[in-house]
C-alpha cells in the first residue's frame, strides 16, 4: 500500500516527547497519511494491540532493553507494519539491534522531515513488494503443483506435460538449451511420481571421464582396477525404487551408450569386474542440450537408445520465449538468496525488474539467477536496487580485452579473470571449462586452486570477482586445503 492508495496509510508515532508529534506528524498528514501519536511503553503496546498501522515510527533513545520494549512486544501483532526506529547518535547500537529484530530502517534525531518522508515511502514500497511476492507465490503454487516458477504460456505447456507424465513410470527426455532448468523439470517429475519417497540421483555425464563414469553408474568389485579396494554400489543401485537423472547424455561415447542401453532394456546392472547381473528398479530421466535426432543421423548417437529415451519428450523453452516469467523469477531468486544466506536483501525497484525483463538472457534462467545473486551481493546494505541488466557485450562472447587494456591488467590477472568467466559461463562444469580453455583437467584444477588463494587479493580492485567466490567455492567439488581436487 502506498500514499496513492484509496484507503489512507496509517502511521503511528511512538515517542515520550509530545513536541515530536507537533513537528513530525503535520508533514505526514499533508502527504495524505492518517497519523496517530502515543507515548512509549504500555500505551504504545495497547494502541498497537487495538489498531492496525502500516508504518510505526518508534523512538528508541535508550540504551538496553527499554529502547526496544515496544518492538519486542508488538512485532508479532503487526506483521504487515514497517517499523522505523528514531534514535540519537548515542544509541545507534540500539537501532542496529532493532534492525536485527525486524525493524525496516532507522533515523538519527533530530529527524530531518524530508528524509523521514522518503523513508516512510520506501517502507511502504517494501510492504508492497512483500505482498506481491506472497501473492505471486500463492498464485504459482495454486496453478503449478510441480513447483516450476513461471506463469507464461510457454512454461505452462511444460508444467502441463510434467503433471501428465509425472505420476507414471515412463522414461522422459528433457530437451533445452543450457541453463533453461532441465534438472528442475526432472526433479518435478520425480516429486510427482510414486517414487518421490525414494532417492533422486542426478548424474552429469560430461563431468567424469568414461572409465570413472562407468564405475559411478554401475559400481565395481574389489580389485577390478587400480584403487578399487572394496566393492562399491553404482548410482543405479543407489537409486533403487527412485529416479536416475542423466544430464548431458549426448556426451556419452558410443561404447558407453551400448552399456547404458542394456541397463535400460533389462533393468539390470553388471558392476565393473563382476560376472553376474544385479536387478535394479529405477525411473530414467535423461536430458540433452543438443538435438539427439540429428546426432542419430550423423551416427553420433545410437538410434535404439534414442528411441528408448524418447518415450515422452519435454522441451524446456529458453528464457527469451518466456519474458513474462522474468519478474517472478527475479523475486523468487531474491527470496531464495535471502533465505539461504540469512541475508536482508535490498528490493528491486519496478523499473529495475522491467529492465531485466527486456533483456534476452542468452544464458537463460541460470544466467538470470547468477546475475540476481551477484547484484544482491554487490548492493548489500542498500534499501533498493536500481540497475540495468548486463549489456549483450558482457560475458565470454563480448569484447573481453577492452577493459584489461584500459585498466592495464597484467597477464596473471587476465588469466584469472578469464578462468572465472568461463567457470561462471559453464556453471562450474570442469570438463567443459577445460575444453573451452584448451587445457587438461589437471591443469584446470591447479589454476582453480590458484584462483581460490588469489580471490582475497583480487577483491581489493575487482569487485566483480566477489561473486565468482560462489562459483569456485560452492559449485565446484574442490577442497581448498586438499593437495588435489576431490573426484
Amino acid at each position: 500500500m502506498s500514499s496513492k492508495s484509496l484507503l489512507p496509510v496509517r502511521v503511528l508515532l511512538v515517542d515520550d516527547d509530545p513536541t515530536a508529534a507537533v513537528r513530525l506528524l503535520p508533514p505526514l498528514e499533508r502527504q495524505g497519511y492518517s497519523t496517530t501519536y502515543s507515548a512509549c511503553g504500555e500505551p504504545a503496546v495497547n494502541t498497537l494491540r487495538d489498531q492496525h498501522f502500516h508504518v510505526v515510527l518508534l523512538c528508541a533513545c535508550y540504551e538496553g532493553p527499554k529502547g526496544l520494549y515496544v518492538l519486542t512486544r508488538v512485532r508479532a501483532l503487526q506483521l504487515d507494519a514497517q517499523f522505523i526506529v528514531l534514535t540519537d547518535d548515542k544509541c545507534v547500537a540500539t537501532a542496529v539491534t532493532a534492525m536485527k529484530l525486524g525493524a525496516f530502517d532507522y533515523l538519527i534525531k533530530p529527524v530531518n522531515v524530508d528524509e523521514l518522508l522518503i523513508r516512510v515511502e520506501r517502507a511502504l514500497q517494501a510492504s508492497e513488494n512483500q505482498r506481491e511476492v506472497a501473492r505471486l507465490r500463492r498464485h504459482a503454487k495454486r496453478i503449478n503443483p510441480a513447483g516450476i516458477v513461471g506463469t507464461s504460456a510457454a512454461i505452462r505447456r511444460v508444467i502441463d506435460l510434467v503433471e501428465r507424465v509425472g505420476p507414471t513410470n515412463s522414461s522422459v527426455l528433457v530437451l533445452g538449451q543450457t541453463g533453461t532448468g532441465k534438472e528442475l523439470v526432472a526433479r518435478a517429475l520425480h516429486e510427482l511420481s510414486p517414487r518421490k519417497e525414494r532417492r533422486f540421483v542426478p548424474v552429469s555425464c560430461s563431468a567424469l571421464p568414461e572409465n570413472l563414469l562407468e564405475s559411478e553408474l554401475f559400481g565395481h568389485v574389489r580389485g577390478s582396477f587400480t584403487g578399487a579396494v572394496s566393492n562399491r554400489r553404482g548410482l543405479f543401485e543407489e537409486a533403487e525404487g527412485g529416479s536416475v537423472f542423466l544430464d548431458e547424455i549426448e556426451s556419452l561415447s558410443l561404447g558407453m551408450q551400448s552399456k547404458l542401453l542394456r541397463v535400460v532394456e533389462e533393468r539390470t546392472v553388471q558392476r565393473v569386474g563382476a560376472s553376474h547381473d544385479i536387478p535394479v528398479d529405477f525411473r530414467l530421466i535423461a536430458a540433452s542440450n543438443r538435438d539427439l535426432g540429428e546426432m542419430v543421423e550423423r551416427g553420433e548417437f545410437r538410434d535404439d537408445l534414442y528411441y528408448r529415451l524418447n518415450v515422452f519428450p519435454i522441451h524446456v523453452p529458453p528464457l527469451s520465449e518466456r519474458p513474462d516469467d522474468i519478474p517472478l523469477l527475479v523475486l523468487h531468486f531474491r527470496e531464495r538468496f535471502a533465505e539461504n544466506n540469512e541475508f536482508k536483501c535490498p528490493q528491486f525497484s519496478p523499473s529495475a525488474v522491467m529492465s531485466l525483463a527486456r533483456y534476452d538472457w542468452p544464458g537463460n534462467v541460470r544466467q538470470l539467477r547468477n546475475y540476481v545473486e551477484r547484484t544482491l551481493i554487490m548492493c548489500a546494505g542498500k534499501n533498493e536496487i536500481v540497475i540495468e541488466p548486463p549489456e549483450a557485450s558482457e560475458g565470454v562472447n563480448g569484447n573481453f580485452l577492452a577493459r584489461p587494456a584500459l585498466e592495464e591488467w597484467n597477464l596473471k590477472r587476465l588469466e584469472m579473470e578469464y578462468i572465472a568467466v568461463v567457470l561462471e559461463a559453464t556453471d562450474g562444469n570442469r570438463n567443459r571449462a577445460a575444453r573451452i580453455l584448451g587445457i587438461d583437467r589437471r591443469t584446470l584444477y591447479r589454476k582453480i586452486r590458484e584462483l581460490q588463494s588469489a580471490l582475497p587479493a583480487y577483491w581489493a580492485f575487482s569487485a566483480e570477482l566477489a561473486f565468482i567466490q560462489s562459483i569456485v567455492l560452492q559449485r565446484l567439488p574442490i577442497s581448498p586445503s586438499a593437495g588435489r581436487p576431490r573426484a
